[in-house]
C-alpha cells in the first residue's frame, strides 16, 4: 500500500500532495490543477494517482476542512482497495475570526500603507460582500410558498399570474425582527417603501406595474449568516413575466461565473412543461462546467411530495426516479433532487411563531402524522446530503421525539430543513472560503510590495556597493528617459509640420542638388557635378 499524504487549503485555493517526500503537484498530470478548487478535478485525483503510481492499493491522509474530507471520501467509495484518513484543518469560521485580527494587527504594525483606512475599507468590503441564493421555477410550482417557509412567515404572494413582472431581492439580516421593503422602478428609482411590510404589503407592491424591483430586509432564521450578506432572490421565470430584462436575469444567474446557488423548484405532480424544458437546457450547460461545485450549487427541490398517497400505493421513490430521467433527459446528470412539501414546513413554523392559521392552514397542521407515521415521507432520507449533516439532522428529529415534539419532528420530514442544511454547507464549503481569500487577496499584494520596498531599503543603508549599483542604475533609467523626451519631442514636431513647410524645405534640398555651385564649388575646383 502506498503512503499519500495531501494537504487542500480552500483560502489560498493551493494543494499539495506528497509521496515519499516529493511533491507531485509541481510536476506531472496532476500539477495543473494545484490552484483550482479541489471540487474542480475531484474527479480526476484518484484515477490519475492509480495510473501514476501504477498501484490501487493507496492510504491517503488528507488535511482539510470536514466538507472537503467528506467529498473526498465521496469519490474515494468507487474504489474498494484506497483507504482516507482524515487530518482536521481549521473550518472557515475560525479562519475568518483569525483574518479580522489579523486585519486589526495591521492598523498599529510597520507598514504606514497598511495602516491607511482604505485598505481596512476594502479589506472588509470584499469579507461582506452579497452572495445570492436565486429561487426560480416555473407558474404553479409552489416557489412562493418554499421562500414563505425558509421566512417562516407568509411574506411572498403567490404568482401565478403570467403578467408578475417584479424580482424580490430578500437580505438577511438576522437581528431584525420585522421585515422592510423598498421598491424601485425599471430605472433603478426609489418609488415607495415601508416599515414592518406584511404579505398584503408585498401583494399591492407586487401588482404595481411601476414597480420592478423590491428590495426586502429582515431575518431568514434557517441560513446560517455567519460572514456572509445573503440575499433570497425570488426570481421571475421565463412563463410569469413579461419582463424580458427579468427574463434575461433568470438566465443569466444560471449561467453566471461567480456559482450562486440556484434553487429550481419543480412541482412533483406536474412534470415536462414546454417553460421547464428551455430553463433545464440553461441549467445542464452550466453544470458542465466547473466540476462538483456546479454541480453542488443546483439545488431541484421536488415539491409537493405530501400529495403522493402512500396508502394508495403511490410510490414516492418511484417519482423521485421519473424526476431524475426527466432531468437527465436534459442532460443533467446525478442531479441534486430533495422531495419537499413546503405547504407543510410553512404551515409548521407559522404555528411555531405564534402566526394565526387560517381553517385550511389549521388541517394541513393536523394532518401532520402523515410524515410521522409513514416511513416513506420521512423525506429527509431521499436528500442527497453528506453523512455529517444526515447524521446531524437525524440528532435533531431523535431530540425531538424524546421531548415529544411532533411538530419539528415533521418540519424535519418535510425535507425543507435538508435544503437549508444544503445551502448552509454550500456556504461553507464554497462562498466562505472564497470570501475569505478575496479579502486576503485585497490587501497581500499591498503586503508583498511594502516587504520589497522596505528590503531595497535596508539594502541601500547597509550596502555601500548596492547603493552604488542602484545609481548608476538611476542614471542610467534617467538618461533614458532623457532621450525618450527628445524623441517625443522630435516626433511631435515632424506631426505639426504642415504642407507648406514640407514643400519649402523639399524646394531648398532639390535646389542644392542641381545648383550646387555656390555650396560645393571648393569641393569640385569650378567643375559642375555630374547630377543633373
Amino acid at each position: 500500500m502506498v503512503d499519500v499524504y495531501m494537504k487542500y487549503n480552500p483560502y489560498t485555493v493551493e494543494t499539495v500532495i506528497e509521496i515519499d517526500g516529493k511533491n507531485v503537484m509541481e510536476n506531472g498530470k496532476l500539477s495543473k490543477y494545484k490552484n483550482e478548487r479541489l471540487q474542480v478535478w475531484i474527479h480526476e485525483l484518484l484515477p490519475t494517482l492509480i495510473e501514476e503510481l501504477n498501484e490501487d492499493s493507496i492510504h491517503i491522509r488528507f488535511k482539510g476542512t470536514l466538507p472537503d474530507y467528506e467529498d473526498l471520501r465521496e469519490a474515494c467509495q468507487q474504489f474498494s482497495s484506497i483507504r482516507i484518513e482524515h487530518i482536521p484543518a481549521k473550518e472557515s469560521a475560525d479562519k475568518m475570526e483569525e483574518l479580522k485580527k489579523l486585519v486589526e494587527h495591521m492598523q498599529s504594525g510597520p507598514f504606514e500603507s497598511l495602516r491607511n483606512e482604505k485598505v481596512k475599507e476594502n479589506f472588509y468590503k470584499a469579507l461582506n460582500s452579497e452572495f445570492e441564493i436565486a429561487v426560480i421555477a416555473t407558474m404553479s410550482s409552489g416557489k412562493s410558498t418554499l421562500i414563505n417557509a425558509l421566512l417562516g412567515k407568509e411574506l411572498m404572494p403567490s404568482k401565478n399570474e403570467a403578467c408578475t413582472a417584479t424580482i424580490a431581492r430578500i437580505k438577511n439580516v438576522p437581528e431584525r425582527s420585522t421585515f422592510s421593503a423598498v421598491c424601485y422602478d425599471a430605472d433603478g428609482n426609489e418609488i415607495k417603501s415601508k416599515e414592518n411590510v406584511t404579505y398584503k404589503d408585498m401583494e399591492v407592491f407586487n401588482n404595481d406595474s411601476a414597480v420592478s424591483v423590491i428590495e426586502v430586509e429582515g431575518n431568514i432564521p434557517p441560513i446560517s449568516a455567519k460572514t456572509m450578506n445573503l440575499v433570497l432572490v425570488d426570481t421571475p421565470g421565463p412563463n410569469n413575466s413579461v419582463d424580458s430584462s427579468h427574463r434575461e436575469h433568470t438566465y443569466r444567474v444560471i449561467k453566471d461565473d461567480d456559482k450562486p446557488m440556484v434553487l429550481y423548484v419543480l412541482n412533483g405532480t406536474q412534470l415536462h412543461t414546454d417553460d421547464d424544458y428551455f430553463l433545464l437546457n440553461s441549467v445542464a450547460e452550466a453544470m458542465k462546467v466547473g466540476g462538483k461545485q456546479s454541480k453542488d450549487r443546483f439545488i431541484f427541490a421536488v415539491n409537493k411530495a405530501d400529495e403522493f398517497d402512500p396508502e394508495k400505493g403511490e410510490d414516492l421513490r418511484g417519482v423521485l426516479e421519473r424526476v431524475k430521467k426527466y432531468l437527465e433527459s436534459h442532460g443533467i446528470e446525478n442531479p441534486n433532487i430533495y422531495p419537499i412539501s413546503a405547504e407543510t414546513a410553512k404551515v409548521i413554523r407559522m404555528y411555531q411563531n405564534g402566526i394565526d392559521l387560517t381553517r385550511k392552514q389549521k388541517q394541513i397542521l393536523n394532518g401532520i402524522d402523515l410524515f410521522i407515521e409513514e416511513p416513506i415521507m420521512h423525506l429527509e432520507q431521499y436528500a442527497p446530503l453528506s453523512p455529517s449533516l444526515k447524521n446531524a439532522i437525524a440528532d435533531k428529529i431523535m431530540m425531538a421525539r424524546d421531548h415529544q415534539d411532533r411538530y419539528t419532528e415533521a418540519l424535519y420530514h418535510s425535507g425543507v430543513p435538508s435544503i437549508e442544511a444544503a445551502i448552509n454547507e454550500y456556504l461553507d464549503k464554497y462562498a466562505v472560503t472564497s470570501k475569505i481569500t478575496n479579502a486576503v487577496n485585497s490587501f497581500r499584494k499591498i503586503v508583498e510590495r511594502e516587504r520589497i520596498a522596505q528590503k531595497l531599503q535596508e539594502d541601500i543603508k547597509n550596502d555601500e556597493q548596492k547603493r552604488q549599483e542602484i545609481y548608476r542604475e538611476m542614471e542610467r533609467i534617467g538618461g533614458e528617459l532623457e532621450q525618450g523626451e527628445k524623441a517625443k519631442q522630435f516626433r511631435e514636431k515632424i506631426e505639426n509640420l504642415t504642407f507648406e513647410d514640407i514643400k519649402g524645405s523639399i524646394e531648398k534640398i532639390r535646389h542644392k542638388i542641381f545648383y550646387p555651385e555656390s555650396v560645393t564649388k571648393h569641393l569640385y575646383n569650378g567643375r559642375k557635378p555630374l547630377i543633373r
